[in-house]
């Protein structure tokens, strides 16, 4: 079975009012909040092996010219932010979902009772 990987994007933070470039701009996002989730086997809300991991993307200056107003902001807009621009890169953190995954199929370590008890 294949992993499926999804952003989640828990909130964002925002400047409310700035100038930039000689325009007024509101609402500007300055850090997205984000979870990379990875499923394997059942369904997306009962899988058979699931991890995540969450972060937050510090974005630069809001660029007037190009700049989209946050009530117009759509969930593939900033995913696409999340696959261009975080750090590690998107592949980097899912080869390490991958690996927790592997660990879960094939674990290496155990918690185990007590002998004495």
């Amino acid at each position: 079975m294949a992993i499926k990987y999804k952003w989640i994007v828990s909130s964002m933070d925002c400047t409310i009012k700035e100038q930039i470039g000689g325009k007024d701009l509101t609402d500007i996002v300055n850090t997205v909040h984000w979870r990379r989730q990875a499923w394997e086997g059942g369904s997306e809300e009962e899988p058979t092996y699931f991890t995540d991991v969450y972060g937050a993307l510090a974005l630069d200056t809001a660029d007037p010219d190009d700049f989209v107003e946050y009530k117009n902001l759509k969930e593939e807009d900033v995913q696409k932010w999340l696959n261009e621009m975080t750090d590690p890169k998107p592949s980097e953190i899912d080869a390490n979902l991958k690996a927790n995954i592997d660990i879960q199929k094939n674990p290496v370590d155990e918690t185990k009772t007590l002998p004495w008890l």
